[in-house]
């Protein structure tokens, strides 16, 4: 059920949009042989890029490679449902005789409509998974899309204080949205994706693993005695440090790859498509890039565990157990003196015993 609500949340975005994208056509044709004309045109041609993105999401919905994003999913698909019969109301104006001021008045009104927090939270979440199957997110292009509007009012509508006012509006609102959709799922010390945040993105990539047949991994990274450097630096001092942890993280691996935090000062990696050598490799590729940064006088290294196996079943269920077998490579590289990378079987290492393990 929760499957069909996300599709029909997606198929109303794109029903809104496709609507906007029409009503900028109708409005460049009122003004042909105007300059504004070329302002419509240009605006309806940005509708329609997020038309097209709303056709790639809702066929991967349709797959069942979307999750729920939403908190209240069937309250998000009935606002939405108001918010297009608004703009229906609004496209029967587009076809009265044209009117400057009028047109700018429909288009604020359009814009607003079109930040509901619902559009926002799916480019975020789109954003968050980088290019699958042509998902281009417009995420990081819609303020300039706005800024454009704005623009465009301050040269042709009325120039009223009231009408530049609202337009600022829409600039707030829009970052806003933004900001509450990034919180949801990031964690805001590191900035990478929080436990939340990571589960959600890698759900349709475990999908699409198991459709082709490949093979995931994951690495579980521990700081070793992040303990002992939070209480001789400070957590300030810890904070930062898990701050530059991430970013190291984040740079190791390929853009393909997720990169979470789990908890405390534990980090997670997905990786997929990969095989048992790969995963090995990302793994000593960290734990060589953590040992040798600089740390401004800090002696800073990390454990690892890591797992692979392929996606049957139930995907989550399959994540699960690869999680679980990391985790423990992870506690014997512990055991085993730290500044280890574990990832596959070997023999039990006694604690304190400091060599590498594959």
């Amino acid at each position: 059920m929760s499957e069909e609500v996300m599709t029909a949340i997606i198929r109303k975005c794109l029903h809104i949009d496709s609507l906007a994208a029409e009503m900028y056509r109708c409005l460049s044709e009122g003004f042909a042989g105007a300059e504004v004309a070329r302002f419509w045109r240009r605006m309806a041609r940005e509708e329609r890029e997020h038309v097209e993105f709303w056709q790639v999401l809702l066929a991967l919905a349709q797959q069942g490679l979307v999750p729920q994003v939403f908190e209240d999913p069937y309250q998000v698909a009935q606002e939405l449902e108001e918010v297009e019969a608004r703009v229906r109301l609004l496209e029967k104006q587009c076809l009265e005789p044209p009117q400057v001021n009028l047109a700018f008045v429909v288009a604020y009104r359009l814009e607003f409509y079109l930040l509901h927090p619902a559009f926002a939270a799916l480019f975020h979440y789109a954003a968050s998974l980088g290019r699958i199957n042509g998902l281009n997110s417009p995420l990081e292009s819609y303020e300039a899309h706005i800024h454009q509007f704005l623009e465009a009012l301050g040269r042709w509508g009325s120039g009223s204080p009231e009408l530049e006012l609202a337009g600022e509006v829409l600039v707030r609102l829009w970052r806003e949205n933004k900001l509450l959709a990034q919180q949801s799922t990031t964690d805001q010390l590191t900035q990478v994706l929080n436990r939340r945040g990571f589960f959600r993105v890698v759900q349709p990539l475990l999908h699409l693993a198991q459709r082709h047949g490949d093979q995931v991994g994951v690495l579980m990274v521990d700081l070793d005695g992040f303990k002992e450097i939070n209480d001789s630096q400070g957590h300030q001092a810890g904070d930062l440090l898990l701050r530059q942890v991430a970013g190291v993280i984040a740079r190791g691996v390929r853009s393909s790859d997720i990169v979470g935090r789990y908890g405390g000062d534990e980090f997670i990696v997905y990786l997929g498509p990969v095989d048992q050598e790969g995963l090995g490799r990302v793994a000593e590729k960290l734990r060589l890039a953590m040992q040798g940064a600089p740390w401004e006088g800090l002696a800073v290294t990390v454990s690892l565990g890591g797992a692979l196996g392929p996606v049957g079943g139930g995907v989550d269920q399959a994540l699960h157990g690869i999680i679980q077998l990391a985790d423990q490579r992870l506690l014997a590289a512990k055991r085993a003196g730290r500044n280890q990378a574990l990832t596959q079987e070997s023999p039990v290492l006694a604690p304190g015993l400091a060599r590498e393990i594959w």
